[in-house]
């Protein structure tokens, strides 16, 4: 059987895996750190495919993320965000998920057509989430993950 036939039937999991085992095999580190950056986007994946309320995350929960992977926080960094800002939006564990995930994005279909489609789906979704917290007040906490996911999106796409 093909590989892409293979992975074209497997879980997203079985596909980050088998991320990992080429990263292993080529001994190629950035690799290896894209498989567990895949690992935090599966839960965003999972959230979306089994209907969870991915909004509940963004406010306080009580609880605390692992630290954000060296690649996020380069990135978010890069893209001028304060290390106060960085630190705090990052102990939320669902915030910390879809930043990972539109790094990955970004980092793996950039210069592509699929880059370009997700970043035209992105920024309506940004101007909407905009227009909401213009006219709703939503928890301080809530409000404050909303805004940076919305600065993110303006920074990276």
């Amino acid at each position: 059987m093909p590989i892409w036939v293979l992975l074209e039937l497997s879980s997203f999991g079985t596909v980050a895996d088998v991320y990992r085992y080429c990263a292993s095999r080529w001994d190629d580190a950035a690799m290896l750190d894209e498989h567990y950056m895949l690992k935090k986007a599966r839960d965003v994946r999972d959230a979306c495919a089994h209907s969870a309320a991915i909004i509940n995350g963004l406010g306080t929960n009580g609880h605390v993320a692992r630290p954000a992977p060296s690649e996020l926080t380069t990135a978010l960094r890069e893209a001028g965000f304060s290390k106060r800002s960085r630190s705090s939006r990052m102990r939320n564990p669902r915030l910390q998920q879809i930043a990972t995930l539109l790094l990955l994005h970004k980092r793996m279909a950039g210069g592509t057509e699929l880059a370009d489609e997700g970043s035209a789906r992105l920024r309506p979704l940004a101007d909407d989430v905009k227009a909401v917290l213009s006219v709703t007040r939503p928890d301080a906490s809530a409000e404050a993950s909303m805004e940076f996911l919305v600065e993110l999106v303006d920074r990276w796409f």
